[in-house]
């Protein structure tokens, strides 16, 4: 339902000759697309080519918003082109083309004092990029000052649960992004089927 709604939406800033809101639409659809993907089902080779489609439309996104200068396309091309392709990979335990590019558009991102809340998921970016731990655990434990949607805490547990090598410790962290509340139906529902796999291959 909610890649319909920016399907639509697409669709009325073409007609209307809209580029930018086309392309901010377009691009919302495919992390849309992929987020119902991983949290229904997360088929390999349908989740593979939802994965292209957003990194296709990541790039008109970015091609589109080159020139613009308004506080909106910034954010859109600086902070949320970045932040949904690196997450939207790693959640599909993959990486994206340009990754270090895309970290590096958020560190001048957000060492603009006026984007300093953003810090957490620079953090969070940055780690899953470079697999650094300690990093990752301070943005799960709260230590990185900032704002931080609990999607992505929850993704930073995800990546501790998959990057941790002790059974007992693995399963805590599954079950502690199971446990959150707030909007993380994809990663919980990633999180519930990893637990999943690693006990049935724990007891076999």
């Amino acid at each position: 339902l909610a890649a319909e709604c920016q399907r639509k939406s697409a669709e009325k800033a073409e007609k209307a000759g809209d580029i930018k809101g086309l392309a901010i639409s377009a691009f919302c659809e495919a992390v849309e697309r992929v987020s119902a993907e991983l949290a229904c089902s997360s088929r390999p080779v349908v989740l593979e080519w939802l994965l292209g489609v957003l990194s296709v439309t990541g790039k008109f996104m970015d091609y589109a918003l080159q020139t613009a200068d308004d506080p909106t396309s910034a954010r859109w091309r600086e902070l949320n082109l970045p932040c949904h392709l690196i997450t939207s990979f790693f959640w599909a335990d993959m990486r994206p083309e340009r990754a270090e590019e895309f970290v590096k558009r958020l560190v001048l991102y957000v060492s603009d004092t006026a984007n300093s809340a953003h810090k957490p998921i620079l953090a969070l970016c940055s780690a899953i990029c470079n697999n650094d731990r300690q990093t990752t655990e301070d943005v799960w434990n709260g230590k990185v000052e900032g704002e931080l949607h609990p999607l992505y805490r929850a993704t930073a547990g995800l990546w501790l649960a998959r990057n941790s090598h002790k059974g007992d410790e693995i399963v805590a962290y599954y079950e502690a992004v199971i446990k959150m509340d707030g909007p993380i139906h994809v990663v919980r529902a990633i999180a519930t089927r990893e637990l999943a796999l690693f006990t049935s291959m724990k007891t076999k």
